[in-house]
């Protein structure tokens, strides 16, 4: 019975080491995958202008009228002859698109 109790005193050094290295893995991952949400906001963002700019870009090439864009803190409205359009931006339901993202830094790197 003394030999049972011996063995049930606590953790080694080896279990104690493993367990915060594998607490150190998970939240690794888990910070880097936060991250990589954010970064995959922003580039969607980037997209949808994109496409929103060429969709601008034809109706002026194919109009009498002059067509735009006017952008006001984080949203942009689709403008045709300097007032906002009768139809919808592409994918959106109305001629205002508010941009869906955040960045804790304030600060971008990638260029549109």
């Amino acid at each position: 019975m003394c030999a049972n109790i011996r063995k049930n005193r606590g953790f080694t050094m080896i279990e104690a080491i493993a367990v915060l290295l594998l607490l150190g893995i998970l939240s690794t991952v888990i910070i880097s995958s936060y991250g990589a949400t954010e970064t995959n906001k922003l580039v969607a963002e980037e997209a949808t202008l994109k496409g929103h700019l060429r969709f601008v870009q034809l109706r002026a090439m194919n109009d009498q009228v002059p067509w735009g864009i006017a952008f006001v803190a984080n949203a942009y409205t689709l403008l045709r002859n300097g007032v906002p359009a009768p139809y919808d931006l592409p994918g959106a339901d109305s001629v205002v698109h508010n941009l869906n993202f955040h960045h804790p830094g304030g600060r971008y790197d990638r260029h549109l």
